[in-house]
């Protein structure tokens, strides 16, 4: 696959990192899957989070261009994956090697799943970062749960969306609702044409601080 020497977790970090920038998610999990068993360098925190990043910005991508998603087929060629399940799959071989993701995981795995109308998967990641967040007290983030909102909207889960944006009112903190909340939450029930609660909301929105 590669023919120059890497021999640092660092050197193999900057790797993956890099064919997420060029657009190749598919060399970054290919470099991911075999660096320990080719080179003897076990991936860390920053590998997963560099191969998941590359597939959120893929799946992104196919939605800005319009295009199929080029997928991930799998190296014994037999199993095709959307680059969300290839973030959601990441993360799960990280917790497999007793690895607690960081937030820039998380982020992308939501937002790889809400650019791919995956509302369900958007809210189990979620809440799996906040069950997380009891282990280690810097996983709250804002974008997490604008983007699960978001997903809720694309996916005309009205229901979802709002409860979720009550639970950020209750939490508060580092999540506590923004515009880009609020206006998520709003199409959201403006589309499932819930307009005295959308209405109701916004001027509830409007005082916020």
């Amino acid at each position: 696959m590669f023919h120059f020497h890497l021999s640092s977790i660092k050197s193999f970090n900057s790797l993956i990192s890099a064919c997420g920038r060029i657009q190749r998610p598919d060399l970054a999990l290919q470099v991911l899957s075999t660096m320990e068993s080719r080179y003897g360098v076990r991936p860390d925190t920053e590998s997963y989070r560099n191969a998941a990043i590359a597939c959120n910005k893929a799946q992104h991508d196919d939605l800005r261009l319009h295009v199929p998603s080029l997928s991930f087929v799998s190296p014994n060629g037999k199993n095709i994956f959307k680059w969300w399940e290839c973030a959601l799959s990441l993360l799960r071989r990280m917790r497999e090697d007793g690895l607690i993701p960081d937030v820039a995981t998380f982020s992308a795995t939501i937002s790889a799943c809400e650019a791919a109308g995956e509302w369900q998967r958007a809210l189990g990641v979620l809440q799996l970062m906040m069950d997380d967040h009891e282990k280690r007290n810097d996983l709250m983030n804002i974008y997490c749960f604008n983007a699960a909102i978001s997903a809720c909207e694309k996916g005309q889960a009205w229901v979802e969306a709002l409860e979720l944006y009550e639970r950020m009112l209750d939490i508060g903190g580092p999540i506590f609702p923004n515009v880009v909340t609020l206006n998520s939450l709003l199409v959201a029930l403006e589309s499932a044409g819930q307009k005295e609660l959308a209405r109701s909301k916004y001027y509830e929105g409007r005082k916020l601080k």
